[in-house]
């Protein structure tokens, strides 16, 4: 990926600023040095002695609740929140991914009310902790669009509350598509910044000439 990637790099030279990224899950650390930039994101829960996707699947993660949480979804929530904490603590990526991917199979309501103020204590709890890490370093906080993309959320990750939330710490905030197809790449887009502008921002962080630079919402 590293050979490719510089290839790419250097047949563009001077045209086009190619960085070589990647995403590193909190179970799976890497050599972060030999990357432009990494986006840190946590995907798995522990069932019994293996570790299970939370968004494979909604009956794996039906399963992962029964059996590892003793059916709470709260506590499944909570474990994934400290997860992804602990996660940013130690790796310091440049980016942290998708804070609430637990929620990508919630859009009826089936695993947890995300309106219950357990629910948003939980997640507050959790947002408020990795920010105090992320702000101590100067990493950015990713604004995923990806399960709007496939049909499965009609609002990225973070969720509206968190976004308001972290407008009023000042977070400094990416949006990306988490596209996994080139013809989604920036699915979207403008319906993340204008509910980045409602939350309260008046900034977000785009990638442009080859560096993380802050821009204006309305620029």
């Amino acid at each position: 990926y590293q050979a490719d990637i510089a290839a790419v790099k250097a047949e563009y030279a001077g045209r086009l600023a190619v960085l070589c990224g990647i995403e590193q899950d909190a179970c799976a650390p890497v050599n972060a040095a030999s990357y432009d930039y990494v986006i840190g994101s946590t995907h798995y829960l522990p069932l019994g002695n293996e570790y299970v996707a939370v968004d494979n699947s909604p009956e794996m993660l039906r399963l992962l609740q029964n059996e590892q949480y003793g059916s709470s979804s709260l506590a499944m929530a909570t474990d994934f929140f400290t997860r992804t904490v602990a996660h940013t603590q130690r790796d310091k990526p440049t980016v942290v991914g998708h804070f609430d991917l637990i929620a990508k199979f919630n859009r009826t309501g089936a695993f947890f009310d995300e309106e219950s103020a357990a629910y948003k204590r939980a997640a507050l709890d959790g947002m408020d902790a990795l920010l105090d890490i992320v702000d101590s370093y100067g990493g950015l906080v990713e604004v995923n669009t990806g399960a709007m993309a496939r049909g499965l959320r009609s609002v990225p990750y973070p969720a509206p509350f968190l976004l308001r939330h972290m407008a009023g710490r000042k977070a400094r905030v990416i949006i990306t598509s988490d596209s996994h197809q080139r013809t989604k790449l920036n699915a979207h887009f403008e319906q993340a910044q204008a509910l980045l502008a409602q939350a309260g921002f008046r900034s977000m962080v785009v990638l442009q000439n080859g560096r993380f630079q802050d821009v204006l919402l309305d620029a």
